[in-house]
């Protein structure tokens, strides 16, 4: 799915369901968040000394270069370059886009990879992590922690991506595999009345194109008002594309909604009743509409025009906020940078009460560069960390990757 399901759809949910414009914000952004958390700068400097955890799991420790700390951040997004690393697809593509029914076993071979299923089935791991969730906020009520309940939006909104992926994602696996071996052979846009073109990327030939998540067949199950079917293989043992699949996703996308509007109604009041079921059905049809009639471009790399979709959900929505910022909450700003070398020393921390004579490892020096403004992270960036961190645990058993 997109931002189209992950933070326009969540917000309106969230809203519908009765969380206040400020929960619902949060649940929604770090929904989205998910995507979007695409950090590439490891080994960050921060002046401030960072949560125990990240000691204890080896992703802080004390700068002995100058002062401060180094922080490694976990990253969520998916940057395509990347993908091809295995390492990346175990800790980054499985875990949070393509989660298996259950957790990974010891031995990472295809074979030992089971393939992304939906939330709805039954067992499935990722329900039981928002089940967690869920109780652990009743618990946090109970003992009014909050502290933790102004937390408890990120940890949910993180797993409510994780959870409507698996539906978008079914049958697909997050590491290169034969069960991602596919071939569009007719897909239809039926809000637009329209075939959607399914000629190749010209910028890419086909047999770059590696089978790992979605990528033979580019960003269409992810798209809400797509109905498609491909050819793909039944088994590791098939030499051709032996098996068709259809989906219409609109279809799927509103089951998952509906399961996720449930759980939004637990974790409110620890309940979900009849006229929460009525409420969800009365205001379906404007979903679909909002969510079916959603800007689409022709290339899925191109850039969402954040204004038209939100012109676009207020038509159907017009009481509700949108305003989805990606890095509202984690106080990464940088001021006004106009020179390369800027750039690179904000990266490495300095700020402008931060005035030493320390040469960095590119030998600048702090006072050379005083304009330079570095906010720390915010409680809320760390928190994302660790939770994404305990995530990936839960799925394959590990903190990291080596």
């Amino acid at each position: 799915m997109d931002i189209n399901f992950h933070y326009y759809l969540i917000k309106s949910l969230a809203l519908t369901a009765g969380f206040d414009n400020e929960q619902s914000e949060k649940v929604a952004t770090f929904s989205q968040m998910v995507d979007d958390f695409e950090f590439q700068k490891t080994n960050m400097n921060v002046l401030k000394r960072p949560p125990q955890f990240f000691f204890d799991h080896g992703f802080a420790w004390k700068n002995k270069i100058r002062r401060g700390y180094k922080f490694d951040p976990v990253i969520t997004g998916i940057a395509e370059v990347a993908s091809v690393s295995r390492k990346v697809q175990l800790k980054t593509i499985l875990p949070f886009h393509f989660i298996p029914l259950s957790k990974v076993s010891s031995g990472y071979s295809d074979e030992n990879i089971a393939r992304c299923e939906r939330g709805d089935t039954n067992g499935a791991l990722v329900t039981k992590l928002v089940d967690e969730v869920l109780y652990e906020v009743q618990q946090a009520k109970a003992k009014k922690d909050e502290g933790l309940l102004k937390k408890l939006p990120i940890k949910f909104g993180m797993l409510l991506h994780v959870y409507a992926d698996s539906f978008a994602h079914e049958h697909f696996s997050g590491m290169k595999s034969w069960m991602n071996v596919a071939r569009m052979t007719d897909c239809y846009n039926k809000f637009r009345k329209s075939n959607k073109n399914l000629g190749p990327d010209p910028n890419i030939r086909e047999k770059e194109i590696l089978a790992i998540g979605h990528m033979k067949i580019r960003h269409i199950p992810d798209a809400f008002a797509l109905q498609f079917n491909y050819k793909a293989k039944k088994s590791s043992g098939s030499g051709d594309l032996d098996t068709t699949r259809s989906r219409y996703n609109m279809d799927t996308f509103m089951i998952c909604a509906g399961r996720i509007y449930e759980f939004m109604c637990r974790y409110l009041r620890n309940e979900y009743t009849n006229r929460d079921q009525e409420t969800f059905m009365s205001i379906k049809n404007l979903l679909i509409s909002a969510a079916g009639l959603a800007v689409e471009g022709e290339n899925e790399k191109e850039e969402v025009d954040l204004k038209k979709l939100t012109s676009n959900w207020k038509k159907y929505f017009p009481n509700y906020i949108y305003d989805y910022r990606k890095m509202r909450y984690f106080g990464l700003n940088v001021a006004a940078v106009e020179d390369a070398d800027y750039v690179s020393l904000a990266e490495h921390g300095y700020s402008t009460e931060d005035l030493y004579e320390v040469e960095d490892e590119r030998g600048y020096k702090a006072r050379e560069y005083a304009t330079v403004r570095f906010q720390e992270p915010s409680e809320e960036f760390y928190y994302y960390n660790q939770i994404a961190y305990e995530h990936r645990f839960h799925v394959i058993g590990r903190y990291d990757v080596d």
